[in-house]
């Protein structure tokens, strides 16, 4: 079993990042959701940032737009990102 965290957490079942939530509970993973906007995620509950997991975490998935992490990529990326 591993943890994960899963940033960009959503509770609308349409989201990927809900589905990777529900994948990795349905496979024995413990999943961590990281979400700013929602408390509570298929009964787990959600951190607002990844430093608040009291856990040690093996994976981290990141399901949030590039726009929201463009200025950190970029300064380690030497290629344009798109989006």
């Amino acid at each position: 079993m591993q943890n994960v965290a899963v940033i960009g957490a959503s509770a609308n079942p349409e989201r990927y990042s809900y589905r990777a939530v529900e994948a990795l509970k349905k496979n024995g993973h413990a999943p961590y959701p990281v979400s700013r906007n929602d408390k509570e995620i298929l009964g787990l509950q959600t951190w607002s940032a990844i430093s608040e997991i009291p856990d040690p975490i093996d994976t981290v998935t990141i399901y949030v737009g590039l726009r929201s992490w463009r200025p950190s990529l970029t300064t380690s990326s030497p290629h344009p990102l798109n989006g």
